[in-house]
């Protein structure tokens, strides 16, 4: 069977929960058109028109051997929306946490009993008439909840276990929103001897310009760009390589449905570019 070299940029699957599938929505006998589903408003986006014979207005190419000519053009505008992710909080584990205080061991206490003097004899108390032993013990006990009381420490509050540093840099990216359509222009032309089959194949030529279109909106609104990247020179970069990719896609058109002279080739690009546009009208629905 022969093949299309254009297979789209949308498929299906990029459809979160479709209503019903574009397969659904095409008659197999309905391939030899392509405006009968037009005109179509993408939400979000624009309306596609449905040609007449009457939009052709130009001035006819009398060295041109084409029965017609369909000239369009695509134009765009965007807004650029600033996004600042939220600063990140980290927490900074402190020396107190890296380090846990364990509780001061206690000093072994030395019990001692003072020797009576060489004086007195050893049936006689101290001075105080206390007996031996009382003030060493109390003095040691002293000494001993000295030993055991927590030593405290001033720590900075740089330091201090609850510090919570704050991310010095917030990152801020761009994105856009892009307004886009295609629009036939007046220099369009067709001769007298025209018919409804040409009707559709010129249709076409301007619909592959209306897929130029929202592809680029659909890719543009994609895009994520950072501080210091050239907003103006992306968006264009953009634009020019999608053009080229469609004006080729236009020349393949012509080329293989011979200027929609073959019929079997003229109803399979048909039937492409409508599904196409549907789920392009999906797309935009849910974006």
């Amino acid at each position: 069977m022969r093949q299309l070299s254009f297979k789209g940029f949308l498929k299906q699957e990029d459809i979160i929960n479709p209503e019903l599938e574009v397969k659904y929505l095409l008659e197999p006998e309905d391939d030899i058109f392509v405006r009968n589903i037009l005109p179509k408003t993408i939400k979000n986006a624009f309306t596609i028109q449905k040609l007449e014979w009457q939009d052709f207005i130009g001035k006819v190419d009398q060295d041109s051997c084409w029965i017609a000519h369909c000239y369009w053009n695509v134009y765009y505008s965007y807004t650029t929306i600033e996004i600042a992710e939220k600063p990140q909080v980290q927490e900074i584990q402190t020396p107190l946490q890296q380090k846990k205080l364990l509780p001061p061991v206690p000093k072994p206490i030395k019990k001692t009993t003072r020797a009576p003097s060489r004086n007195s004899s050893p049936s006689h108390s101290s001075s105080r008439n206390q007996s031996p032993g009382v003030n060493d013990r109390v003095v040691t006990q002293a000494r001993q909840s000295r030993d055991q009381s927590p030593k405290y420490q001033k720590i900075p509050r740089s330091i201090s276990s609850s510090s919570l540093q704050r991310s010095k840099s917030q990152r801020i990216t761009y994105k856009f929103k892009v307004s886009s359509h295609a629009k036939l222009l007046d220099r369009s032309w067709a001769r007298p001897n025209k018919d409804d089959y040409l009707l559709e194949h010129e249709t076409g030529h301007y619909l592959i310009g209306c897929l130029l279109a929202l592809e680029f909106k659909r890719q543009a609104e994609l895009l994520v760009l950072e501080q210091n990247q050239n907003q103006e020179f992306e968006i264009k970069k953009l634009f020019k390589d999608i053009f080229k990719t469609f004006l080729q896609i236009e020349k393949n058109y012509d080329d293989e449905t011979q200027h929609y002279c073959d019929e079997e080739m003229q109803c399979m690009w048909n039937r492409k570019i409508k599904e196409q546009i549907l789920l392009y009208e999906q797309y935009f629905a849910q974006n």
